[in-house]
Parts: C-alpha cells; sequence; structure tokens
C-alpha cells in the first residue's frame, strides 16, 4: 500500500499549530483573569469582598492592626479616692475595673496597658501622661484649678476605650493670726502708742469657711471701768462682713465664721481691733479653708 508522506506531514503541522494556539488563549485567559483580579483586590470592592468574607489582608480575622480578629474594645471604668484636694496632696486613681469582654476572669482582666491623662501641660505645652500596666496610679497637681482626668484603656489587640473623672484642686489652708499678743489703746509705757492694730490675709476663688477667734483682755481696769474695744472685718472692696464692739472687765473670746457667700470676693481681707476706751491686749487666731 502506498502511503502519501506529504499528506501525514501536513496533517501533523495541523495538529502542532492547533495546541499552539490553544496554549496561547490559555496563558492569554489566564493573564487577562489575573489583571481583572487585581483590579478588583485593590479596589474599595475588594475590600468590601474581604469584609463579606470576615478575613484581614493576612487572611485573618480584621478590625485591628494585630490581625488577631479581635474588633471588640474593651471597657474602661475610672474612680478617684477623693475629687477634691489641696494643691500638692496625693490622688489615687483606680482603674481595675476595666476590663476587655470575655476575659474577666483573667488576671490583667484583658487589659495590656493604662494610659493617664492629667488633663494639664508642663510648660512646653507637653500634656501630662503616665502609662502602666497595673490599674491604679497615684498623682498630685501643681495648681488649683479643675482637672479632667482621662484613662485610656488597651487590650491585647490594640483595642481601646476611655473613661474620665474631674477633680477639683484648691489652694491650701490660709492660717490668720496676729503672731502674738498686741497691746492697744492709751499709752501704758514707753513706746507703746496706737489705739488700733490690724491683720491681713488673702483669700483666693473657692474658700468655703472660714474662723476666728479673737481674744480681748483689759490692760487696766479701773475700779468698775470696763475696757471697750471695736473689731471690724472688711472685704477687698473695703464692704464691711462685720463688726463688733466688745466691752471686757477680764478676758473674752469673741468668736467669728463665715459661710462661703460671705468670702466670695478674692483678694485681700483686714481685720481691725480698735480701742475706743482703755487699752486691752489682743491675740487673733484663725484659718480660711476650701475643702
Amino acid at each position: 500500500m502506498k502511503v502519501d508522506m506529504m499528506a501525514r506531514k501536513k496533517k501533523s503541522r495541523s495538529k502542532v499549530g492547533k495546541y499552539i494556539l490553544i496554549g496561547v488563549g490559555v496563558v492569554v485567559g489566564l493573564i487577562i483573569v489575573g489583571v481583572i483580579f487585581s483590579a478588583i483586590a485593590n479596589s474599595s470592592l475588594g475590600d468590601r469582598f474581604k469584609d463579606l468574607m470576615g478575613k484581614g489582608s493576612d487572611g485573618s480575622g480584621g478590625g485591628n492592626n494585630t490581625g488577631s480578629g479581635d474588633t471588640v474594645p474593651p471597657k474602661a471604668f475610672l474612680t478617684a479616692d477623693k475629687y477634691k484636694a489641696i494643691v500638692g496632696d496625693p490622688i489615687t486613681f483606680d482603674g481595675n475595673r476595666s476590663y476587655d469582654p470575655g476575659k474577666e476572669s483573667n488576671i490583667t482582666r484583658g487589659i495590656m496597658l493604662y494610659q493617664w491623662n492629667f488633663g494639664y501641660t508642663d510648660d512646653d505645652g507637653t500634656p501630662i501622661v503616665e502609662s502602666t500596666v497595673n490599674g491604679t496610679t497615684i498623682h498630685s497637681f501643681p495648681d488649683r484649678g479643675d482637672f479632667t482626668v482621662t484613662l485610656t484603656v488597651f487590650d491585647d489587640a490594640e483595642n481601646e476605650d476611655s473613661a474620665q473623672v474631674t477633680v477639683i484642686i484648691v489652694p491650701p489652708n490660709e492660717p490668720i493670726s496676729t503672731g502674738s499678743s498686741i497691746l492697744i489703746g492709751d499709752p501704758v509705757g514707753p513706746g507703746i502708742f496706737g489705739n488700733s492694730t490690724e491683720v491681713t490675709w488673702n483669700l483666693t476663688e473657692g474658700a468655703t469657711y472660714m474662723w476666728l477667734n479673737i481674744s480681748v483682755t483689759g490692760a487696766y481696769v479701773r475700779e468698775g471701768q470696763s475696757t471697750t474695744v471695736e473689731i471690724v472685718l472688711e472685704n477687698p472692696y473695703l464692704d464691711v462682713i462685720k463688726n463688733q464692739t466688745v466691752k471686757v472687765l477680764g478676758t473674752e473670746a469673741v468668736p467669728w465664721t463665715f459661710q462661703p457667700e460671705e468670702i466670695s470676693v478674692e483678694g485681700r481681707y483686714t481685720l481691725t481691733i480698735h480701742a475706743v476706751d482703755g487699752a486691752a491686749i489682743v491675740s487673733v487666731m484663725g484659718e480660711a479653708t476650701y475643702l
């Protein structure tokens, strides 16, 4: 039998060409598909697709920077052992009630870091912030004022939550005193003159109470004759807050007290004790408080 070799060769070349075309088509198709998926992945649609699948860019649960899949924030709670204190007095802030949901039974209650912002800045304008790994800290404030303290807690996935309290910082109590007993009135000896004596002190805003204990003793008394003194307290506007005339045969204590509305004006207060008749030994002790 005679075989047509030329026909076989043509048929063989036809098959090879067909396979080549198929291969090229497959490669081109794969390239096109890859380009399409790449475009989708880099678009908002791709992000939405990943969100629907519940996976982050690394294939784990999304919604945080660590790729742990935990997007549930912790719960922050903050209290203080006192909410009003004198400048420089320590205040203990407690965030131990804070927790990460589902991890309350852990030693750390799921909280990895506590960050405390005390609501004021240093001279350079830098916020006063402290970070701790436990849930309490002690802080004292250098100036008076109202300060909002913010606690921010972080869990192991860097989720966070914050809580705040406000503390009021007041000046130290203001002592009031003549320092010693003072003789006033008619001249009773060389160099002893002056019918009056004054005690002055400054009050700042927020004084809550003030007390004065004024002691008056007659320096010399003719039989049956009393010593008379007049006591006057003026505020910085020179308004008379209180006055009292006292007649003594021996020694008398004059207690005065004042409520916040009576001492609400900031500035210098003046207590004047004047000998109207005779001579007297006087002394003053007292204190203005802010707590």
